[in-house]
């Protein structure tokens, strides 16, 4: 029997996403604390990159009931990549004594791939 609903490998669960945003995003408020006595702006920013992911996936899963999981997760991708080339950029120029390297900013790029990779395989061969 065929179903006229979307086929996804991806659903909303809790711990599964709170576990995902703080495990991506711990590393920026221990950034900050490591380096805000060395620069105030850098350790500044790295907590309020810290503090603007975990409020954007707590604004993606307040509308988990108008978005599915697999856009929700593409979507937090898209701010990881966004604040982590900020942070990375930054620190790198203000604060070489901590090395971070550019290809922390493309973290986010292999793991969207791989998800849309996922949602492709349980949608199926095209039909059309």
């Amino acid at each position: 029997m065929q179903t006229t609903g979307q086929v996804s490998p991806f659903g909303w669960n809790a711990a599964g996403w709170c576990g995902a945003l703080l495990g991506s995003t711990i590393w920026l408020l221990i950034l900050g604390v490591g380096v805000f006595a060395e620069d105030f702006a850098a350790g500044t920013l790295a907590f309020a990159g810290f503090a603007a992911l975990n409020l954007w996936g707590s604004a993606l899963w307040r509308r988990r009931d108008r978005l599915s999981a697999y856009s929700g997760l593409q979507w937090m991708m898209v701010g990881l990549l966004v604040v982590f080339a900020a942070v990375v950029l930054i620190m790198i120029a203000r604060v070489p004594s901590i090395p971070l390297p550019y290809w922390a900013i493309a973290v986010p790029l292999p793991l969207m791939a791989m998800f849309w990779l996922r949602q492709q395989a349980a949608r199926g061969p095209n039909t059309a």
